[in-house]
């Protein structure tokens, strides 16, 4: 079982990150669909400095698991190099195009092109409504929550 579990690590790697002032996104002009994640040279920096990518690596990132809202009991552990979620919260996966990601950093360093940014697939459509959404069910989940301690 651990070997399946090494296996599709390997094909599949994903980023877990909370939507805020670090970590911000980029819609449509009509907010239909999801274009960028966009990463501040910090955020960058952090995630390098925790070892979950290097400047290569990160352009071989598959998915970027949103976290639109959390609570204190929700934590992203960095174990043996990789990000594990705890907690009880929604994200959204959200597959990123690698090749144009790759293509728009072409040849540059990654801290002097200010804000790194993860391209959408154009096949995957994520409206502005959906994270909304999503960040009001978190938010219900996290009063909840409260009123039982």
């Amino acid at each position: 079982m651990k070997g399946g579990q090494k296996q599709m690590d390997a094909e599949k790697k994903t980023l877990y990150l909370t939507v805020g002032k670090e970590v911000s996104l980029s819609f449509t002009g009509n907010g239909e669909a999801l274009q960028y994640i966009r990463l501040s040279v910090n955020k960058l920096a952090e995630i390098i400095n925790n070892g979950l990518v290097d400047r290569q690596s990160i352009f071989e990132i598959d998915e970027v698991s949103l976290i639109t809202k959390s609570n204190y009991k929700t934590v992203v552990q960095v174990v043996a190099g990789k990000q594990v979620l705890h907690g009880n919260t929604d994200h959204v996966d959200v597959v990123i195009d690698k090749d144009k990601t790759k293509q728009k950093s072409a040849g540059k360093d990654i801290f002097t092109n200010g804000d790194f940014l993860f391209i959408v697939d154009q096949e995957q459509h994520i409206s502005k409504q959906e994270l909304h959404t999503l960040n009001i069910k978190n938010s219900k989940s996290y009063l909840n929550e409260g009123d039982r301690l």
